[in-house]
């Protein structure tokens, strides 16, 4: 008697379990199965049973991928391979339904899937691509938008090399030869390889200034910057009350990644009308230098904004020095009680009351 062969009882129970649990396609699942080959297609054997899909769709899984069927797409098609392993990390459905079969590109290299997200308002569609050197990566939106009129993989920019991400306050998308970003501000930017970028030659930033609380100054800061890391840092401040003041001013350019590049005046005074002889109401500034930090993040750099602050001290020639206060009645109130006699204490207390009436 020969001895059993227990590898072949083995996969002879597994073949009939599987053939048990798992229900043929029907359908237009059914129909899509059949033309790529049935069991002896690329997708294989048929694994569990069609099940409800999100959004009011319909899928069947199967060795090597599925197939996907939604009413409002009426054909079914399928996923599989490395794009159908996307597919499954992106929450398949929920990323969007097929609307092609996985297909070959027009320049032969690589392979592709399109998709439609029928759940979101305009019903968008999304595409996840595929080549043996850069792997399955996603695009959507109007990034995508953006690649397809600049001629998918066959224009400047070749095949994505990675998903969508956050890039500051960009979204962006890799590419071969380049990236694409996109903001609710700036729009979607192509961005080739070696190209330093298609910004300005340089960027102009200007500011109105003004303070929130008592000190009646204003003015304006106005920051240049130049890809070779030059930068002219100049602005204008004018004291328009009669009391002298010493200010301080802060000014920075923020990129989208956090970087900042600052600059300052640090406690320059401007004379008010109590300051008879030698009165200077007004200070200007022009500052020019070169930072290699700029050249080095220009990218970065020539999409910045600029911030500043601006800190005001009242300096009163009868004595009353040094203080800054939050709001300008507090900061007059200190006036009256401390400086009545003098003449800036007059003044600034007629000033208290007339800010009392408005």
């Amino acid at each position: 008697m020969k001895p059993l062969n227990f590898f072949f009882l083995g996969m002879l129970s597994f073949a009939l379990c599987a053939s048990t649990h798992a229900a043929e396609p029907y359908g237009k699942i059914g129909e899509k199965y059949a033309a790529l080959g049935g069991h002896g297609g690329a997708l294989g054997l048929p694994i569990g049973d069609e099940t409800n899909a999100p959004f009011g769709g319909r899928f069947h899984d199967f060795k090597m991928g599925s197939i996907d069927w939604h009413p409002q797409i009426g054909q079914a098609y399928e996923v599989y391979g490395a794009i159908g392993g996307k597919f499954h990390e992106l929450g398949n459905a929920q990323f969007g339904y097929p609307i092609t079969d996985e297909s070959t590109t027009p320049d032969r290299r690589g392979r592709y899937n399109h998709f439609r997200s029928v759940q979101l308002p305009g019903k968008p569609e999304s595409s996840i691509y595929w080549t043996p050197e850069t792997g399955a990566h996603e695009i959507h939106g109007l990034i995508r938008d953006a690649w397809a009129k600049s001629g998918w993989e066959r224009g400047e920019l070749g095949y994505p090399t990675s998903d969508e991400f956050q890039d500051g306050a960009f979204r962006r998308s890799n590419f071969e030869h380049g990236y694409i970003q996109w903001s609710q501000n700036t729009g979607t930017r192509i961005v080739k390889a070696g190209v330093a970028h298609d910004a300005p030659r340089d960027i102009h930033l200007r500011s109105a200034l003004s303070t929130d609380g008592w000190a009646p100054i204003s003015g304006w800061v106005d920051i240049v910057m130049k890809p070779n890391g030059d930068y002219v840092f100049s602005g204008h401040v004018h004291n328009a009350g009669a009391v002298n003041i010493r200010y301080s001013l802060a000014a920075a350019v923020v990129t989208p990644s956090g970087q900042s590049f600052g600059f300052g005046i640090n406690g320059h005074r401007v004379d008010g009308t109590e300051t008879v002889f030698g009165r200077h109401r007004d200070h200007n500034w022009n500052q020019a230098n070169n930072d290699p930090r700029i050249a080095a993040n220009w990218n970065s750099v020539a999409e910045g904004t600029l911030s500043w602050r601006l800190v005001a001290s009242a300096t009163i020639t009868s004595g009353i020095e040094n203080f800054i206060d939050s709001t300008a009645r507090e900061a007059f109130q200190k006036l009256n009680r401390s400086a009545n006699a003098s003449l800036g204490g007059q003044i600034a207390k007629f000033y208290m009351n007339l800010l009392s009436t408005l």
